[in-house]
C-alpha cells in the first residue's frame, strides 16, 4: 500500500472510532452537589420520569463527613455565643457527582427502574468516598437505604439503615410532642443509633 494511501486508511479509521465513540456517549447526565448527592440524583430521576423512590439518609460520625452550619442557619443565636451540643446543627459535606446513562425503554417498568437505580448506586460506589448505598424492592416499591459509612475513627464499615428498626408504643394519651419524643426514643433503642429532634416547628406538635 503505497504512503497516501496508508494515510487516508488510517484517518479513515480514526474518524470511524471516533464516530463509533460519540454514538456510544450516554444520552443524559445528571450533574449534582450538594451534602447529599445520592438523593438529589435520585429526586432528579424522580422528577425527569415520575418514578416514586424513597431514600433513608445515613447518621453523621465521622468529623470529616460533617460540617457545622449552626452559625449560618441558627437565628436565636446571641453574639459570640457559643451554642450548645443540642443546639449544633450538622449536615453532610458538600460533594460532587455526575451520572451519565442512557434512559431504559420502558420508563415505566420495575426493573428497568431498578436496572437504572442500581447503576446510580455502582457508580457512587466507584468514587470510593463514604457512604454507598443499597437498593430494596418491597412489593414494587424501591427504596434506597445506607449500607457502609465511616464511624467515628474514620473505619468504613457496615450499617443497619436506622428504618429498619422495629417500633413499640405504648398506647397513652400524649400531645404531638410527647409522642415524637416517644417515637424516637423506641427508635433509638432498636437502632442502637441515638435519633433526637431536628428543627421542626414546636407550635403545631402542642
Amino acid at each position: 500500500m503505497s504512503a497516501p494511501r496508508a494515510k487516508l486508511a488510517a484517518l479513515a479509521f480514526i474518524i470511524t472510532a471516533a464516530a463509533a465513540a460519540f454514538c456510544q456517549r450516554p444520552s443524559e447526565v445528571i450533574s449534582v452537589s450538594g451534602p447529599r448527592p445520592v438523593d438529589a440524583a435520585i429526586r432528579e430521576l424522580q422528577r425527569r420520569y415520575g418514578w416514586v423512590v424513597t431514600y433513608e439518609e445515613y447518621p453523621l460520625q465521622f468529623s470529616g463527613d460533617v460540617e457545622d452550619v449552626t452559625a449560618k442557619v441558627r437565628k436565636d443565636l446571641k453574639p459570640g455565643e457559643v451554642p450548645e451540643p443540642s443546639k449544633r446543627v450538622l449536615i453532610s459535606r458538600d460533594r460532587a457527582f455526575t451520572f451519565a446513562y442512557d434512559p431504559p425503554e420502558d420508563l415505566s417498568s420495575v426493573p428497568a427502574q431498578k436496572g437504572l437505580l442500581q447503576r446510580l448506586l455502582q457508580e457512587n460506589a466507584k468514587a470510593g468516598v463514604s457512604p454507598t448505598f443499597e437498593l430494596r424492592e418491597d412489593k414494587g416499591r424501591l427504596h434506597v437505604v445506607p449500607a457502609h459509612m465511616r464511624d467515628a475513627s474514620g473505619a468504613v464499615g457496615s450499617i443497619n439503615p436506622i428504618l429498619d428498626a422495629k417500633v413499640t408504643i405504648p398506647a397513652a394519651e400524649r400531645s404531638g410532642g410527647q409522642f415524637l419524643d416517644a417515637l424516637l426514643e423506641s427508635v433509638s433503642s432498636g437502632s442502637g443509633q441515638h435519633v433526637n429532634f431536628g428543627m421542626m416547628p414546636i407550635n403545631i406538635l402542642s
